[in-house]
């Protein structure tokens, strides 16, 4: 927790931007972002959806960004897209903000800044769970293509798992045999983490 509490500073109040850099500290996977969506960006969405309306242009923004968190990032590591553009949660978040309007990426967040910070501190220690959840099913994932090493879907777990696990290049390979092998996104038995 230490290292997580030197990496990201107390702030009075967040912008848009600020929360989402000193989210990127953490690494989050898209395992570990679903709270954020549902308790930080969809109360922000309803706020302004209720002050400025729906078709306004920040609350349709944050609608996306809703949207990136509750699904959309996890779609994305699915179908192979993070793996196949050699991206990071680091880089995936770096890329959620450059594709920010000036408007939503200075927009402060309603919610007081101990909450938001709590958040942060929650979503990394989400993170160490999952790290230690991932590195489990590793094993049994590699002991499976041990005996079905033909098997593309268990391959693509793997591609997976080591995505999680931050072992990128490793996910590259596996992902590259699961292809070999015929596995497609269209047709993957794996539909969430």
């Amino acid at each position: 927790m230490i290292d997580l509490l030197d990496k990201i500073p107390m702030r009075s109040q967040y912008t848009v931007e600020q929360f989402l850099e000193d989210l990127k500290k953490v690494e989050p996977t898209p395992g570990t972002v679903h709270r954020i969506g549902a308790e930080l960006i969809y109360h922000e969405w309803m706020c302004c959806k209720r002050v400025r309306g729906e078709d306004d242009s920040l609350t349709k923004e944050f609608n996306e960004l809703l949207d990136f968190f509750e699904e959309g990032y996890e779609e994305k590591l699915i179908k192979g897209e993070l793996t196949e553009n050699e991206e990071t949660p680091t880089s995936v978040i770096d890329n959620l903000i450059d594709q920010l309007s000036s408007e939503l990426a200075d927009t402060i967040i309603g919610r007081s800044a101990d909450y938001i910070y709590d958040l942060l501190v929650a979503t990394h220690e989400a993170r160490q769970d999952e790290l230690e959840e991932y590195s489990k099913l590793e094993e049994a994932v590699r002991n499976e293509i041990e005996e079905h090493p033909e098997y593309p879907d268990a391959w693509n777990e793997l591609r997976l798992i080591l995505w999680v696990l931050g072992e990128y290049n490793s996910a590259k390979k596996a992902m590259k045999n699961a292809r070999k092998l015929g596995w497609n996104a269209e047709t993957s038995k794996i539909v969430a983490l």
